[in-house]
């Protein structure tokens, strides 16, 4: 397949084309991802609606655009992009007043020879700024757009796969079910309480739970590609759990999944300076440490408020007394335990990890969302209704194992913890890096032309 996009501007007074770009673009690996999913995938979702939304691949797979101020870099693998340089995007028709968001002209688009030619229109006061890049899109990627140009409602920065038939939060339903009704030699245990640590190894799950200073840990194989001998569901997993001693008492924790471990926070008491710290990976428990806020004014670890959560070697929650609304988180360096304190960017008394991606992680404080990058707050125009059957305990996760465009939603309930299959829209599914930038100004319409023929 073969891509080429031409950029025309146009004096929106007379006419008159005033800059013409034309540029060919590399394909990513994404849609070769889309069209090969991890065959775990086929279990919880449901394919074949996912597929019709998809095909054909012009109006589907690649039927969104998606507009960029800075260079993109020029790797396959470069699926998820910077959230925070996107100007401009569209994907089917649209009449509304979105200031990022074009139109599909569908008088102008149609059929090539051994293709498709798609067109996008965007008015004087659309995308307006400096082009340095442009990318195809899912059509609802297109539509959505990234965390700095969503503001259309109903527009969905995730699908959730398993959204398109009516389920319930039964075992049968659940893509990884965990935890209800499991018997095993730690039964009293294990009657209700197990919890997704991650995939760590290609095709193995990690799934572990607390009892004090005892942790458990188990892996539950699943291929990658089906064998003759693979089922498409478990309703009820029954792995080898192998049981350790940590050093420290985790009555009160939470965790936080990354692609490589699950970190473990605790302490002995619901409130508490003492912070326990252990890593669990697929061989079992490690890196056990103790932090403690060095500042008297920074008050307590809070396990019944807010959540704590570990991100690129720091662990960040909030600093100060319960009673008040918090105005500051803290960040703890993993490797030497300095702390420092962050400043956040309105008062709090809630946050919540919505997702972690690649280098952001999304936060939501109260009802506004941020895009972080460990130091900054990055205001976006996300609301939960963009997120997949967003519940305050869930977050979205990705694995090293896991092609990109797709994720986990890893919901945790009361009595479970199960895995819902989502694929993230407004992935890069081209990648063109124009000759020279572009700017766009208000006195000016625009006409994007992207054709694509198969070679």
């Amino acid at each position: 397949m073969k891509g080429s996009c031409e950029i025309i501007l146009k004096d929106a007074a007379t006419g008159k084309i005033q800059k013409r770009v034309k540029h060919h673009n590399m394909l990513t690996n994404a849609l070769t991802n889309i069209l090969q999913p991890p065959a775990k995938f086929i279990a919880g979702a449901n394919l074949s609606h996912w597929y019709q939304k998809m095909l054909p691949i012009y109006s589907g797979a690649l039927g969104g655009i998606l507009l960029f101020d800075e260079p993109l870099t020029e790797n396959a693998d470069n699926i998820i992009p910077d959230f925070s340089h996107c100007i401009g995007h569209a994907g089917g028709l649209y009449a509304g007043d979105n200031t990022y968001r074009g139109t599909l002209n569908t008088t102008e688009s149609g059929p090539v020879t051994n293709g498709y030619k798609s067109v996008w229109d965007f008015s004087t006061n659309q995308a307006n700024g400096t082009i340095s890049a442009v990318a195809l899109t899912s059509r609802f990627g297109g539509e959505c757009g990234l965390l700095n140009s969503i503001t259309e409602p109903y527009t969905n920065l995730f699908d959730d796969l398993k959204s398109y038939v009516t389920y319930s939060y039964n075992d049968e339903d659940r893509l990884y079910p965990a935890g209800r009704d499991y018997k095993d030699s730690y039964s009293a245990i294990f009657q209700l309480y197990w919890y997704f640590a991650g995939e760590f190894s290609k095709g193995i799950f990690t799934f572990f739970d607390i009892n004090g200073t005892s942790i458990y840990v188990a892996n539950v194989p699943w291929s990658d590609t089906l064998s003759v001998t693979d089922i498409l569901n478990y309703s009820y997993f029954k792995p080898a759990w192998k049981k350790y001693t940590a050093t420290h008492d985790f009555e009160y924790w939470t965790f936080s999944p990354t692609n490589d471990k699950c970190v473990i926070l605790g302490s002995n008491s619901s409130t508490s300076q003492t912070l326990y710290y252990a890593e669990i990976t697929a061989d079992g428990i490690g890196n056990e440490r103790q932090f403690t806020l060095a500042d008297d004014n920074y008050a307590t670890y809070n396990f019944n408020v807010n959540a704590k959560f570990e991100f690129n070697g720091y662990i960040y929650g909030m600093a100060g007394e319960q009673s008040v609304n918090f105005t500051q988180m803290y960040r703890i360096k993993v490797s030497d335990g300095s702390c420092e304190i962050i400043d956040l960017p309105k008062e709090t008394d809630k946050l919540y990890v919505i997702m972690k991606l690649d280098d952001k992680a999304i936060l939501k404080l109260d009802d506004s969302i941020y895009a972080f990058d460990g130091t900054e707050f990055i205001q976006t125009n996300l609301t939960t209704e963009h997120t997949p059957s967003y519940r305050e305990n869930n977050f979205i996760y990705s694995s090293n194992y896991l092609p990109k465009p797709y994720y986990y939603d890893i919901c945790r309930r009361e009595d479970c913890t199960s895995l819902i299959p989502v694929v993230f829209n407004p992935y890069l599914g081209t990648i063109n890096n124009l000759s020279e930038p572009i700017t766009k100004t208000a006195t000016q319409t625009m006409k994007i032309i992207y054709t694509l023929t198969n070679e």
